[in-house]
This record gives C-alpha cells, structure tokens and sequence, in this order.
C-alpha cells in the first residue's frame, strides 16, 4: 500500500468514533474519501435491504435509489462478493446511469458475519482512473469500515440479549400454527406474540394498507424488547418484509413463504394445489417462486379469500367449513400435494384431510420458518443456551378477552 493511502487510511482510523450510530461513521467516511481522491465526482454507500441495495450516505449528485442484485456495477459486486474496477463504465454489461459524467468505476463490498452487508461505490470523470494501487488502498479502508463500525455485530452477545424474547406477529390467531413450530424447535425461548385480528383479513386488503399495519404490529414488539421479529404472515411477508427490513435494520426480521419448494423439489411432472389468500398469489414474491419450482411440476394457485375468517372465528371444523373447502377445491381435486399458503391454513389441516384423502401431501411454511429463525439467532449469537420451559404472552390489536383466549387454545391444541 503506497503513502498516499497508509495516510488516508489512518484519517479515516481516526475520523470513526465507534459510539456513532453505523450511519454517521459511514457518512464521515465517504465525505473524507470525496474530498482526498483527485478526480472524482462521486462517492457513496449503498445499503443491503432485503433482496435491493438503497441509497445511503453519499457525496455529489443526487442518485439512483434502489439497485438490484446483480444489475449495474454496484449490483454485481454486491452479488459476487467481489471488487469491481471498471476502466470505461459505458462498456459495462448494464451499466446504470445516474451521473452523465462518470466514466470509470470502483465498487467495494462490505461485509459482517460473512455476508455483504453495503459497497462503496466511487465513480470518476476520468477514464480508466482506479488503478491496482488504489483497489488495494481502498480495500484496506474498507476492511478499517468493517472493523470499526460493523465489528460490534460479531462481538458475542450479553446475557441480557440473549434472553430477551423473540416476536410473532400476524394478522390475526394463523402466525400461531408457526409460533408452534417455534416452540417445538426452540422451547427455551420467551416469545411475545402480537396478532392483528382488528384489521383482518389482510389477503384482502391493499399492499399500502398491509405494508401501515405490519409497521405497527413490529413497532408494538420492538418497543416491548424483542431480540428478533417473525412476520408469521404469507401476506404480510409478501407486502412489507423488505420494507421492514429496510426501517429495522439492526433487527433479525424472518418471514414466510408457502411451501412451494418442499412440495415442487423431487416431484416433477406433479400437481400442486397453492392455497392462498388473494395478495400473496398476486404479489411478485409468489410468482416468482411458482415460476421456478413450476418448470417441472404443474401448479394451480387457488384463492381463499374468506377462509382465514374461519380460524379467526375459531371455527376449525364443521359442515360449513367442508363445503367451502369442497367449493374450492373440487375442480382441481385429485392432487399429489396442497400447499398451505396461508398460515392460519395449518389449523383446518385436520377438516382437509377428510375432504381429500390420504393421497396428497399437505404442506405448509410453518416448520421451514421455524428452523431459519433457529438459523438466524445461532448465526447472531442470540440463541438461548440454558435448559428451561420459555413463556408466550399473546397482545391482540382487537381489544377482546375471547380472542386472546381462542389464542391460548390454537396453541396448546394438539400438545
């Protein structure tokens, strides 16, 4: 590393105060850098939040908001771990154009705990600016970043972390088929639960109205101490995950997905009935998936708009219940699999089996979740040790005795 950048890696040491919120040192970091590089006319962060990249601290003219995973330079980097050096940005396979001016380009991932966690992108006017010493004086920076301002997050965790409980929220009683799951798996740990039976039905509702309530259901469970946050909700997960990722990002956030894969993986040429509420077959986090595990197997997504309210009711079984079930599912029956895309599905699981018999493969996300979370606290050094029966405590947006006692039985039925 030449003198040039053994002195601007020590002003940047020097500039980190490890105190400051990640975002301050970040924003130091960048305005020290555009103002010692000659020739250059931008010089930013971009953030990991959820499946985008977003705009963080930066200096020069205003740009591009939210790249992709894998488009432009930034996005490439940021997908193969790797530094990108671009001589000439114009002969780059999808270059974005924010600034008309640049005309060479560095983009540098950070990383925390293994994964890239935001690059630093530095665009010049020059062609052909960066060269091999400064990829190397500008790794080092970087590497300094990552020790300084994100090394807390590999430090191993206090007791008091530790113990804190982990968060479930859902739109109403369904998150509990996985709050089960999370019991059976990891029965040390205290959960606070948060079910948002006021405004179900969620499948119906618009993605803004989704994305308003999901912010108020975490905010209730951050603000009551959780270590992590479950959206035990297939719509909700679809609608706002990436939002709420983007707003908490020093919180652990799991979501939900239907058990397309499980169903679709070593079945091809199968049928696979998707039950699911109307917005999560809508959004593009359902077709996507069904896009790439329907290659080989035929999927027919089928809407239930209106059978959540069942569970919600505490209606699980019945006449009425098979004859909606029946309406829904006669035209498309027999089948090899039924994915339950919804999780308040699990609790009419007992009501379908008799309708269709041992055939099919009933599956639902509720396990698979589950086990990330498991993943996820391990990984962040947040998981309960000690042998000990963990506790739940149900809130409810829906200000009724009846429901958070039709709670406490939706968990314990089947114990």
């Amino acid at each position: 590393m030449n003198s040039f950048y053994i002195q601007l890696l020590a002003e940047t040491e020097a500039l980190i105060d490890e105190k400051e919120p990640c975002l301050t040192g970040l924003a130091n970091a960048c305005a020290l850098l555009y103002q010692r590089l000659d020739h250059v006319n931008w010089v930013g962060f971009y953030m990991v939040c959820g499946s985008e990249l977003t705009l963080g601290p930066f200096q020069g003219k205003p740009a591009c908001t939210r790249i992709g995973k894998g488009k432009g330079v930034c996005g490439h980097a940021w997908e193969t771990g790797q530094i990108v050096r671009v001589e000439n940005v114009h002969d780059f396979p999808g270059h974005i154009a924010c600034d008309a001016a640049s005309r060479s380009e560095i983009v540098l991932p950070l990383f925390c705990q293994g994964r890239v966690i935001a690059v630093l992108d530095i665009d010049s006017p020059q062609e052909g600016r960066f060269s091999p010493e400064d990829e190397e004086g500008l790794e080092q920076i970087v590497r300094r970043l990552e020790q300084k301002i994100y090394g807390f997050w590999n430090q191993t965790k206090t007791r008091e972390e530790q113990n804190a409980p982990i968060g479930v929220m859902d739109s109403g009683v369904g998150g509990i088929s996985v709050l089960r799951e999370m019991r059976r798996m990891m029965p040390a740990e205290d959960y606070l639960y948060y079910g948002d039976s006021l405004h179900a039905p969620y499948g119906t509702r618009t993605v803004e109205e989704v994305q308003r309530f999901s912010f108020r259901s975490a905010s209730f469970l951050i603000e009551h101490g959780v270590k992590a946050l479950v959206v035990a909700c297939n719509t909700a997960t679809s609608a706002a995950i990436a939002r709420l990722r983007e707003r908490f990002v020093s919180m652990p956030i799991i979501g939900i997905e239907p058990a397309l894969k499980p169903a679709a993986v070593g079945h091809g040429g199968e049928k696979i009935l998707v039950m699911a509420t109307p917005m999560t077959l809508r959004e593009d986090k359902f077709h996507l998936l069904m896009e790439h595990y329907g290659k080989e197997t035929r999927v027919i997504p089928i809407s239930c708009e209106g059978l959540m309210e069942y569970v919600e009711q505490g209606i699980t079984e019945g006449k009425e219940l098979e004859d909606y079930l029946m309406k829904k599912l006669q035209d498309d029956l027999p089948a090899d699999s039924i994915v339950l895309g919804c999780t308040h599905y699990p609790f009419i699981k007992k009501t379908l089996r008799k309708l269709v018999g041992e055939r099919p493969r009933i599956l639902d996300g509720g396990e698979g979740t589950a086990r990330e979370v498991r993943r996820r606290l391990l990984e962040e050094g947040l998981l309960r040790q000690d042998e000990r029966e963990g506790t739940v405590m149900f809130y409810n947006s829906l200000p009724s005795q009846e429901i958070l006692e039709r709670s406490r039985r939706l968990l314990t039925d089947g114990d």
